[in-house]
């Protein structure tokens, strides 16, 4: 595969550090990248300045949405159901991909393991879809593992890229030099082994049924609150209550939400309306306030 310098391929990522498990697709694409957070979890520390270094080596670069949030940040605008924020966000995120004439997208999948890592799906579809009503152009649309297995359903991938050894190599020698997620590298090594991270798979977005699943499982973030609460180690039983995200099924409406919905004991949509979205209309989460005080992956 050779080098793309039409600068027609992005990369959108919730937090610094994750541009690392499509690392040779970057060096192959020079892709205009996009990070929502600035990656520093709990301890208030920025990851941005390791991204710059690894941008620069692989010669891709920062798009106008660069760090724009901290995570705690994003915790809270959650909490409070500021959807209103993210709705700018993927607004602004859609013009950023028309300016720059993306015809590619590949980010964050959707894996109930962050919150953060869902709203960054949940954005890349949104805008995907309205970029292509408003331009009449396909857009591929991707994505890769984040915490779960690097080459989790391969055989599902669309894009396979095998690493030779020098293009391996440089790969793990940036990982290791990423000083701030230096043992969660060694963690993910230790799970699944090196020769896991010698191929990168892009699939296509698996949302849609991601969304469905958590209607009947929900996502592990959920479930560590949950047993936060068991635990009594939360000091106030907030959830995230977020809803009405830009419906996939009719992209060309205006990006606003129509309403906020509070989640039913049943996890589902209670509201005054005869019938509760489908979950392809409309992505929802719940994270207790305990996860905000967590390391960020």
């Amino acid at each position: 595969m050779s080098r793309n310098d039409s600068g027609n391929v992005a990369i959108v990522v919730a937090h610094p550090g994750h541009e690392l498990m499509v690392h040779h697709y970057m060096e192959v694409h020079r892709p205009l990248y996009f990070c929502l957070t600035d990656g520093s979890g709990g301890n208030a520390q920025s990851r941005l300045a390791s991204t710059s270094n690894l941008l620069h080596e692989v010669g891709a670069r920062p798009g106008p949405i660069y760090g724009r949030f901290s995570d705690k940040d994003v915790y809270r605008l959650l909490l409070q159901g500021r959807v209103d924020v993210f709705v700018d966000l993927l607004n602004e995120l859609v013009e950023n991909l028309i300016d720059a004439d993306v015809r590619i997208v590949a980010g964050d999948a959707m894996e109930g393991f962050n919150p953060g890592h869902d709203v960054c799906r949940a954005l890349i579809d949104s805008a995907v879809a309205i970029v292509e009503a408003r331009t009449g152009r396909p857009l591929q649309n991707y994505e890769f593992a984040v915490h779960n297995a690097p080459a989790m359903d391969s055989e599902g991938a669309l894009i396979r890229l095998e690493l030779d050894d020098d293009a391996f190599a440089r790969k793990i020698d940036a990982a290791m030099a990423y000083r701030e997620i230096r043992e969660d590298v060694q963690d993910a090594l230790d799970r699944f082994g090196r020769q896991a991270f010698a191929v990168e798979c892009l699939r296509p977005s698996s949302m849609r049924g991601m969304l469905e699943q958590f209607e009947t499982t929900p996502p592990s973030y959920e479930s560590i609150g949950e047993s936060r609460v068991s635990e009594g180690r939360r000091l106030r039983g907030k959830t995230i209550e977020l809803g009405w995200w830009p419906s996939l099924g009719q992209p060309a409406q205006p990006a606003v939400p129509a309403q906020l919905f509070p989640i039913a004991a049943n996890r589902r949509c209670a509201s005054s309306h005869t019938e509760a979205p489908s979950p392809s209309s409309f992505f929802t989460t719940r994270l207790y306030a305990a996860r905000a005080a967590s390391r960020t992956p």
